[in-house]
């Protein structure tokens, strides 16, 4: 009877209301949700809130921001903006597309500007802006004008909801002594109260911006994201009590010294950054000295990815093996990875190998690190002057020995069975294999997309009777997202028999809703 009540309620009421209502919602599953329980809500949800909720470009579309600036009743609704580069394909343009594609504009660069500044001011809830600028050939673009990048970021600092920000390419390029054009200061330094901040490019390696660049990340205090070249100088003076995640690029080249210019020295600016913020949950650094961390530095570290130098600084004598959970070291060789002291065996569930020189290596992985679920391995195994694909028999019997495997990326197995073109090979082997992991759900595909920077994915599933037993068993050949509303994809059965042997059945193009690529 409540549901009947609330549903009544919710149909009734006036159409502004209403509005304000749905104008809380972030998430447009969750519009779509409610849009489909009558026809008065989608009416009243599609498009005028579905597709005001996330803008994604590649391209200037001036249309589309004189059409955001004109109808701040839609525009309000926006929580997040992403300005990205021609070439970036690695996720669909969003864009409220109903209302726009039948407006024209003029290619007015300092009208469209003005309109962004203005929609960006009717965005009262916009909680993350993302913006990568590269020279855009095409639309004749060759440099970004940085006064109009100015007034922009003027736009930025007078949004009260903004707490995700993301500025790559030449953003800031300008920028020296803190202070941009006509040298006035740079009106990033105003922005505060954020919880993630990326900025990626050189002009965040100057040495004559690094006091406003330390003061704008003192003034975010809640911070839990933070991605910012390992080159910033006074890194170590910045504590961040909240901080999980970080990420520290080398942007520039030069090696990572202490503030005197002494190379080498314990006061590493990244040391000291890491030692004042022992928040830090998840690390991506790949430092090019070798000198150790102190033993209580990092303690609720869970995830890393580097290089065989970040390992040496957490190796000191004496250290507590580290709880680490997902572990991604692009240049350490497999035979080097079971006798490290750092790590607690017991805790290590995800593990992407950068080199394999033998595969005896990989079963004392497998029993040392017995609780891995995710397990990625390079294409072919390095020999000293060759490399070679694994071994079929091999690797199969490998990835047996990993008992609680669920995910099993890398083209490793493809390699192994021959290539692309061994189709019916490879049905075998995976078929093998889903006999030998029983708890295996997801491997790549030989197949990707360079514009998605994307692979296919074979995702594995299994029906069971009422007794438990497993009757059924089938995988589907997902295509990267397209971000159409559906995809296709192929799907094999393998059905059980009583007696146990599996009866292969094989459909084409059936219907899958989109998704997502699991990352490491």
């Amino acid at each position: 009877m409540a549901p009947q009540s609330v549903r009544q309620s919710l149909s009734s009421l006036p159409h502004e209301i209403l509005d304000d209502i749905l104008s809380e919602l972030d998430e447009v599953n969750d519009l779509l949700s409610l849009a489909f329980t009558s026809r008065r809500n989608a009416n009243v949800i599609i498009p005028q809130h579905t597709q005001y909720r996330n803008i994604r470009i590649r391209t200037p579309m001036p249309a589309m921001w004189a059409h955001l600036a004109q109808r701040a009743d839609l525009t309000r609704n926006i929580r997040r903006v992403e300005l990205c580069t021609r070439q970036d394909h690695t996720a669909s343009d969003r864009f409220p597309f109903t209302l726009v594609y039948g407006s024209t504009h003029h290619e007015d660069e300092k009208q469209r500007v003005d309109d962004i500044c203005t929609a960006l001011g009717h965005m009262k809830r916009l909680a993350t802006f993302v913006w990568d600028y590269e020279p855009d050939v095409k639309s004749g673009r060759w440099r970004l004008n940085h006064s109009h990048e100015e007034m922009i970021i003027s736009s930025l600092v007078k949004a009260p909801s903004l707490r995700h920000l993301m500025l790559r390419g030449e953003c800031g390029a300008h920028v020296r002594d803190g202070k941009g054009t006509l040298r006035q200061p740079y009106p990033l330094w105003n922005i505060t109260g954020l919880n993630s901040l990326s900025l990626l490019g050189t002009a965040w390696t100057n040495r004559s911006n690094s006091e406003d660049i330390i003061r704008l990340l003192q003034a975010s205090p809640n911070l839990e994201y933070l991605e910012i070249p390992m080159e910033l100088r006074g890194l170590e003076t910045c504590r961040l009590p909240r901080l999980k995640k970080v990420g520290l690029p080398m942007t520039s080249g030069a090696a990572t010294t202490n503030v005197s210019g002494e190379l080498g020295v314990v006061a590493d600016p990244v040391i000291g950054f890491l030692q004042s913020n022992p928040s830090v949950e998840e690390l991506n650094w790949s430092p090019t000295l070798t000198m150790g961390l102190p033993n209580d530095a990092l303690p609720n570290l869970r995830c890393l990815s580097g290089n065989y130098a970040v390992i040496r600084r957490l190796e000191m004598p004496g250290t507590t093996p580290r709880p680490i959970e997902c572990l991604d070291l692009w240049d350490v060789a497999s035979d080097r990875l079971h006798v490290l002291p750092t790590f607690d065996a017991c805790t290590l569930r995800k593990l992407r190998i950068g080199h394999v020189c033998s595969p005896v290596s990989l079963y004392a992985i497998a029993e040392k690190f017995a609780g891995i679920t995710w397990l990625r391995l390079p294409a072919k195994c390095m020999h000293r002057f060759f490399s070679s694909a694994f071994e079929l028999p091999r690797l199969l019997d490998i990835l047996t020995c990993f008992t609680n495997l669920e995910v099993f990326r890398g083209p490793a197995l493809w390699e192994a069975v021959g290539g692309e073109t061994q189709k019916e090979r490879m049905h075998d082997a995976i078929l093998d294999l889903v006999e030998r992991c029983p708890r295996l759900r997801q491997l790549d595909h030989s197949s990707s997309s360079v514009k998605r920077k994307a692979v296919k994915l074979i995702k594995i599933y299994r029906k069971e009777a009422p007794d438990g037993k497993v009757e059924q068993v089938w995988y589907e050949i997902h295509r990267p997202p397209s971000g159409r509303p559906e995809m296709r994809a192929d799907r094999r059965y393998l059905s059980i028999n009583r007696s146990g042997s599996m009866l292969i059945r094989e459909f084409r193009d059936l219907p899958t809703p989109v998704i997502s690529q699991s990352i490491l």
